[in-house]
C-alpha cells in the first residue's frame, strides 16, 4: 500500500469548553503559573469554581488580574467567559457586561456589573 485516505465522520468538536477548577489549582499554578492564565480564544467558556472553597475573585474582562483562592488568575486576550458557577467562598465576579450567566454556590458572593 502506497496511499491511504481517513475519513471521520460525527459532528465538530464544540467551541465552547467548560473549565473546572479545584483547591489543587493554587499548588499547580505555584508548579506552572502559566496555569494563572486562561486562554482559550473562540466560543463562550465556563467557568466552574463549585469544588473551590476559598475565596475567589475573577473577573470576566480579559487581562484583568483575579485570584482563586489567593493565587492569581486572569483570563487571556480573545477568550470570553459567559457562564460561572461560583465555589464555596466569599466570591466576588465582575461580570463583562455580555450575556453573562452567574450562578452563586455557598459562601456570600458578590456580582459587580460594568459602571456600578
Amino acid at each position: 500500500m502506497t496511499a491511504a485516505n481517513l475519513v471521520l465522520v460525527g459532528d465538530p468538536p464544540p467551541a465552547n469548553t467548560l473549565f473546572i477548577y479545584t483547591n489543587e489549582y493554587m499548588a499547580d499554578a505555584a508548579a506552572d503559573p502559566a496555569r494563572e492564565t486562561l486562554n482559550d480564544p473562540g466560543g463562550a467558556d465556563t467557568l466552574n469554581l463549585a469544588a473551590v472553597s476559598a475565596n475567589c475573585s475573577i473577573n470576566l474582562n480579559a487581562g484583568v488580574a483575579g485570584m482563586i483562592g489567593g493565587t492569581p488568575f486572569t483570563i487571556g486576550a480573545g477568550t470570553t467567559v459567559t457562564t460561572v458557577y461560583a465555589g464555596l467562598g466569599a466570591d466576588t465576579i465582575d461580570v463583562n457586561g455580555g450575556a453573562d450567566t452567574i450562578t452563586g454556590e455557598g459562601g456570600n458572593d458578590t456580582v459587580v456589573f460594568p459602571g456600578r
